[in-house]
């Protein structure tokens, strides 16, 4: 009898976030001749709530530029109270809001700008932004889309713009907006960073390569782009050139738990077990909370049949993440490896209960219950794993066995065959010659009870 055995898939820290290019935003002193004449009848009195306004706003700014946040926040909502037309003292409050995390505040004193100036694009831009920041990308599209109109060369609000799309899951038109701002500005390292990011989401791995590169091109030691472009890099398949640029990451930021986690990661793949154990126990040094290398140093530990210490190691995980159905099943399959297959099946059912579409655990927990004879249970299970992945040759093969065990063979027969048809398109030849090799033991056997049934 053999049983299939699939290994939970290993879990990967991925950091990679689309940042928004934030002004600099500077406080000016406006003197009051500035502002608009008042109409003859009413010029005394408003003459003097002007020049009133005017000095509570300029002591505002140098509240401000002393780090008084809250002083200078005090004298700009005087000075709006004494001349409510103030645009520069809404605009100013607005920026103030922002620094004190009052984004709505900010939010309705942009909107004053504009009421009052339809035209002034920082009011729109810096409304867009803060807009993103909350989530309201539609709100943020239309802001962008008003400096863009007024104003259609500035690079930074295309790149903020496909922000806000991205945020609407419009990757295409988050591109083209980070394709524009590069064309209007060579050298706009956010717009190439945001586009490689897509494009790694996409599936566009060179493309985000590219982006990648151009961004440590124009910032050599960004240790987060050379992450970003090692991902990119192993999930293209060059793991070679995606272990540098993690070594380049560990040089420029030795703490960096997650470059240490993802190289673990290459290095459990090119089968240097020893080492990705050290890397996955200098990640959990760094940061203890992170259970993907916990995770993954389990799976290198029950590899090295060190099953006790990975049961450890994925138990901690689900202490930090106790809803990580892969563990449960990793959990699982070093209880197989112990013959502890009533505890498997409890691991396996854990999986299931968190995600019902899992069908590596239903071929897991079927194989326990192959091995236990429970046939209904196995039956079921493989059935269950084949209908959510119809080319799953593992499953086939297990249930196959299951039919062999029931007396079933042309059932058993017909799913080995299956399970061959499918190892051999995936050039798995040692899985395709062992099932033939069972068939044709299955057919013999057979052949002999027919022959001695005859006789009898």
């Amino acid at each position: 009898m053999f049983k299939s055995l699939i290994i939970g898939k290993i879990l990967g820290a991925i950091f990679a976030s689309i940042s928004i290019i934030v002004p600099h935003h500077v406080l000016a002193k406006t003197p009051t001749e500035n502002y608009a004449a008042v109409a003859e009848d009413n010029i005394n009195n408003n003459d003097a709530e002007n020049q009133d306004a005017s000095v509570y706003f300029n002591r505002g700014v140098g509240k401000y530029n002393q780090g008084d946040y809250q002083g200078a926040l005090s004298d700009f909502s005087r000075a709006i109270e004494l001349n409510s037309d103030f645009i520069e003292a809404y605009y100013n409050r607005g920026i103030l809001r922002i620094e004190l995390g009052n984004y709505q505040g900010a939010i309705a004193d942009f909107t004053g700008v504009i009421n009052l100036d339809s035209s002034r694009i920082e009011a729109y831009y810096n409304r867009g932004n803060i807009r993103s920041i909350i989530g309201d990308y539609a709100g943020a599209i239309a802001d962008f889309n008003k400096v863009i109109e007024l104003q259609p060369d500035l690079f930074y609000v295309y790149s903020n713009r496909g922000v806000s799309r991205s945020g609407l899951g419009d990757e295409l038109g988050a591109i083209a907006d980070f394709t524009k701002a590069i064309e209007l500005e060579p050298n706009a390292v956010d717009a190439y960073n945001n586009r490689g990011i897509i494009r790694r989401k996409l599936g566009d791995y060179p493309g985000a390569i590219a982006d990648y590169s151009k961004v440590i091109e124009l910032k050599p030691n960004d240790a987060k782009t050379y992450f970003n472009r090692g991902i990119a890099r192993a999930e293209l398949g060059d793991k070679t050139t995606a272990m540098a640029d993690y070594n380049r990451v560990i040089a420029l930021k030795p703490n960096y738990a997650e470059a240490y986690l993802n190289r673990g990661n290459i290095l459990q793949y090119l089968g240097e077990y020893p080492q990705a154990i050290a890397d996955f126990s200098e990640a959990i040094r760094l940061n203890p909370q992170l259970a993907d290398a916990y995770n993954n140093r389990g799976n290198v530990r029950r590899l090295l049949g060190d099953n006790q210490a990975a049961i450890f190691d994925y138990k901690r995980a689900l202490q930090i993440k106790p809803n990580l159905p892969d563990i449960y099943n990793n959990l699982g399959n070093t209880y197989i490896a112990l013959g502890n297959y009533q505890e498997a099946i409890s691991n396996y059912n854990q999986a299931l209960e968190i995600n019902p579409k899992l069908f590596l655990t239903y071929n897991n927990r079927g194989a326990a219950y192959l091995v236990l004879k429970n046939y209904e249970a196995a039956l079921a299970d493989f059935n269950q794993a084949i209908e959510l992945q119809p080319n799953f040759a593992n499953a086939y093969e297990n249930r196959g066995v299951v039919y062999q065990q029931l007396g079933n063979l042309p059932k058993a027969i017909k799913d080995l065959q299956k399970a061959a048809e499918l190892f051999e398109a995936e050039d798995k030849n040692l899985e395709y010659e062992r099932i033939q090799e069972v068939i044709d033991k299955i057919e013999r056997d057979a052949d002999i009870k027919s022959i001695e049934f005859v006789d009898k």
